[in-house]
């Protein structure tokens, strides 16, 4: 072949670009955020995906392989991760694991987040396998009426065991992945790869959650994809509002409250008559001991949230001056975190800073750091106090722990301010009618404690709230893909989007569905 006719050819070939997107995560249910891009120019194929999160739903799947069936983690170029949710991030230290070495792009609060996340939910992984290898173990000795053999290594007869399994990752797994974390500030285009541009707009979900803009060069034209991540509601506590987006080809958008609107009402108000009322109750009893408030609540944004209510209705005399224990260390390290970055947050928090207090410390404030401080809490009470401790659902951390002490007593009460999943234990507590008892663990216990729900805490935009987000749109999009929403909260957001807005193409996909974009 001639030079002329090579050079030719390859003209053609590069002229020739693809862009395939496979939907591998978060379809048709609300966690396991990822979503893998193929863009191809010629025979040149670029590898990325957005968002690695882990799936909290069917947590098996994080065992398979997520990737498409002929890729493997050291073929990725590169990732982009919308926020630090372990179900949008929590998947990325087992890629790393697995041979994934490119850089992640976040926001710089973002991977500030991630450097205390995704170690503490390596730990968590370890901590989970080991709880269940010990079961598996115990079932399996209780089954056997063989002698009692001599004392082994114990981490040997694990290992051999047949029970035997290793976590997803490990703590150590999830720091190795630090160094990939290269930060980028909103608003700035940046150049990723050859031909694809990213730029990261306000989400308000969560500190540093980011809308994804990705652009694609294709010679004479370009196709941007706008990825929502999650967007959170008008005046959400610390935030401020999301920022608009001219417009995309195409929209991955989420719908996890595709069916359902946010109850209206004034959430400080709500909040100091619950703490007004759990304070009476707490009261000294006839046996001389005094209540608790029990607060379970996520470690990043919503303690940091409640922290900063408690302080204005204590600072406008609206509560009395009750001591408040944080008793979780990944609340305190993400507190301090939001505190770093403060410019992120909205007015009210600036004006606290600015003036030289802390927005998120009431006067009365302790962070209980170590094991046998939180122990501690457990003995009685010499006067009301609130306890805000991990995790939101109550499903593991120190707040079972307090649960266990606590559900008992008449004089307590635990206060939920965020969604219960199905199946776990704040569900379970907060069902109607409210249950006599619950497991927890191995064990049952009485739930005499006040049980008290308050909305106004979630991070979630609702679908009047998206409607109006998208209603913002210069030219509607080629084509939308709902995610982040189980198959009800998914079906209703496509009736709404087509109905109201007259958007014509909006697909709800199943995982492991692809869609060729050009």
């Amino acid at each position: 072949m001639s030079k002329s006719k090579k050079a030719k050819r390859e003209k053609v070939l590069a002229s020739k670009r693809s862009i395939y997107l496979h939907f591998l995560g978060a379809n048709k249910q609300v966690t396991g955020s990822f979503h893998f891009f193929e863009y191809k120019v010629g025979d040149k194929p670029t590898y990325f995906f957005v968002d690695a999160g882990l799936d909290q739903e069917n947590e098996w799947r994080n065992f398979e392989k997520r990737l498409p069936k002929d890729i493997t983690p050291s073929d990725l170029s590169f990732g982009i991760i919308s926020h630090a949710h372990i179900d949008h991030s929590g998947y990325l230290p087992r890629l790393v694991k697995e041979g994934f070495k490119g850089p992640v792009y976040c926001t710089n609060a973002t991977r500030s987040l991630l450097h205390v996340m995704l170690p503490d939910s390596g730990h968590i992984q370890e901590e989970e396998t080991g709880r269940v290898v010990r079961r598996c173990v115990r079932r399996r000795e209780s089954k056997t009426t063989a002698p009692a053999q001599p004392r082994q290594n114990k981490s040997k007869v694990i290992q051999e065991d047949p029970c035997y399994k290793e976590p997803l990752y490990t703590e150590k797994d999830a720091v190795a992945t630090l160094h990939q974390l290269q930060g980028i500030e909103f608003g700035k285009p940046t150049k990723v790869a050859d031909g694809i541009l990213i730029q990261f707009s306000y989400a308000a979900h969560l500190l540093g959650a980011a809308i994804v803009e990705i652009s694609f060069d294709l010679g004479e034209s370009k196709k941007t994809i706008c990825f929502t991540g999650d967007i959170g509601p008008d005046n959400m506590p610390l935030l401020n509002n999301p920022e608009t987006v001219a417009g995309a080809d195409y929209v991955i958008c989420e719908c996890t409250y595709g069916n359902r609107l946010h109850v209206k009402h004034d959430r400080l108000n709500a909040l100091a008559s619950i703490v007004n009322q759990a304070y009476e109750r707490a009261k000294v009893d006839s046996t001389g001991n005094n209540g608790v408030i029990l607060i379970p609540a996520f470690a990043v944004g919503r303690v940091q949230a409640l922290l900063f209510d408690l302080r204005q209705l204590m600072v406008e005399n609206k509560l009395p001056n009750i001591p408040v224990f944080v008793d979780s260390p990944l609340a305190i390290r993400a507190t301090q975190i939001h505190a770093d970055w403060t410019d992120l947050l909205n007015t009210q928090i600036r004006k606290v800073k600015a003036a030289g207090d802390n927005p998120f410390a009431t006067a009365r404030f302790t962070e209980v750091i170590h094991h046998k401080q939180s122990l501690l809490l457990a003995e009685p009470a010499k006067e009301p106090i609130i306890i805000i401790s991990s995790s939101g659902m109550a499903q593991g951390g120190r707040i079972v722990h307090h649960l266990e002490q606590r559900l008992s007593g008449k004089q307590n009460t635990v206060l939920f301010i965020g969604y219960q999943a199905r199946g776990t234990l704040g569900q379970k507590l907060t069902s109607t009618p409210r249950p006599k008892r619950v497991k927890i663990g191995q064990a049952f216990y009485t739930v005499n404690a006040t049980i008290e729900i308050l909305e106004g805490y979630s991070g979630h935009a609702d679908y009047e709230a998206i409607l109006r987000w998208l209603k913002k749109f210069k030219h509607k999009p080629k084509q939308t893909f709902l995610v982040h929403g189980d198959n009800e909260s998914a079906t209703a957001m496509q009736a709404h989007i087509t109905e109201r807005l007259k958007w014509r193409e909006v697909m709800i996909p199943n995982t492991r569905n692809v869609v060729e974009l050009i």
